[in-house]
């Protein structure tokens, strides 16, 4: 008797003729701190294999893209995870994994969130914290002269 087992496939994402990313779960499988820098909208960080099948316990409605720098990783985390997805929980025969990395993408189709910087004075972002106090008493104290004597001989 033959039992089939299911078999994931791992797939790359063309990026040259996809143009919605809505119907994937995007995965950016790069650091958290890569990831803070710039990311796809809509895609969530995960690092590790375990990371990624515990998310998809509780959300594999879409099927999965993977995206890291260069595709490499992507390709890589995809075959891994073939190995080890079950179906009672992912129901999508195809494990994606973007064709090319993460910067180049056509951002045109494919936005990447780039946080802005707080470009306040110091002095307000020192005031927001309660600090202001000391730096107004740092500007009136009184400098003090300090020499410093040439080390005794040995």
């Amino acid at each position: 008797m033959y039992i089939q087992r299911d078999v994931f496939v791992p797939t790359p994402l063309r990026t040259t003729q996809l143009k919605d990313l809505s119907s994937f779960v995007i995965i950016d499988i790069r650091s958290q701190q890569s990831f803070l820098s710039a990311h796809l909208r809509d895609s969530i960080s995960l690092q590790t294999p375990t990371q990624i099948l515990e998310f998809l316990h509780t959300d594999g409605n879409k099927p999965i893209a993977l995206i890291c720098f260069s595709s490499k990783r992507a390709k890589e985390m995809a075959i891994k995870l073939a190995k080890e997805l079950d179906k009672s929980f992912y129901p999508h025969m195809n494990i994606y994994y973007f064709d090319k990395g993460i910067m180049e993408l056509d951002a045109s189709c494919f936005p990447l969130v780039i946080p802005s910087y707080d470009t306040r004075d110091s002095r307000d972002s020192l005031d927001s914290m309660g600090s202001i106090d000391s730096l107004d008493s740092m500007d009136s104290m009184t400098p003090v002269s300090v020499s410093l004597a040439p080390p005794p001989p040995y």
